[in-house]
């Protein structure tokens, strides 16, 4: 095992309901009038593109290119109405990623999830900064110890990057594991969390 490793390893963490409350997740079930509000941003970790329900946040997706976000995101969500427009929620969830102390809490999600999506995205959103848990911690919160597996394609299905924390799991061996976003960045994440909450930022 390497130090990179024993590192990430040192920083796992019991998942705790006294963490999490900055966010709360409300399921999105779409209809031909649902209205979308989207904008593309640049945070501390690359460019993305926040979007909106009138309740609350949507996805927030690291992009490459504007038009391949805009076709992904047309996709998620084929029956609504999109517009490009920024907004105070997507403000705020870019303050909240950036770390700013003018964020309102809580922050709403809105998103498109099964139930067993929605129990992990939940339980992901308990991880505190600076702390990381495994795939196999996650499913033993959830009350399902053998459904690692099930876990770990929740995890890479999450569309609301950092607000819903997906990059604070990784393998129980301590390797950092994949990341929707690509694995260098998810280390980056992980790393400046860790500086941050041990006071060097």
């Amino acid at each position: 095992m390497n130090s990179k490793s024993n590192t990430l390893l040192n920083r796992i963490s019991p998942i705790s309901k006294a963490h999490g409350e900055e966010v709360s997740l409300v399921k999105f079930d779409p209809t031909p009038n649902s209205e979308i509000k989207y904008n593309f941003y640049t945070c501390k970790f690359g460019k993305i593109i926040i979007s909106n329900t009138d309740i609350g946040i949507y996805q927030i997706e690291f992009y490459e290119r504007e038009e391949l976000a805009m076709i992904d995101l047309i996709a998620s969500c084929p029956i609504a109405n999109f517009t490009n427009c920024k907004t105070e929620l997507q403000q705020n969830a870019l303050d909240f990623i950036n770390q700013k102390n003018t964020v309102k809490f809580p922050i709403t999600l809105h998103v498109a999830a099964t139930n067993f999506q929605m129990k992990v995205w939940e339980a992901l959103s308990h991880i505190e900064i600076g702390k990381l848990a495994t795939y196999k911690g996650i499913a033993e919160y959830i009350g399902q110890p053998k459904a690692s597996r099930a876990v770990g394609t929740a995890v890479g299905s999450n569309s609301i990057a950092f607000l819903i924390p997906c990059h604070r799991v990784i393998n129980t061996t301590g390797k950092i594991g994949n990341y929707k976003w690509s694995s260098e960045r998810k280390f980056e994440m992980i790393e400046w969390e860790n500086h941050r909450q041990d006071g060097f930022i």
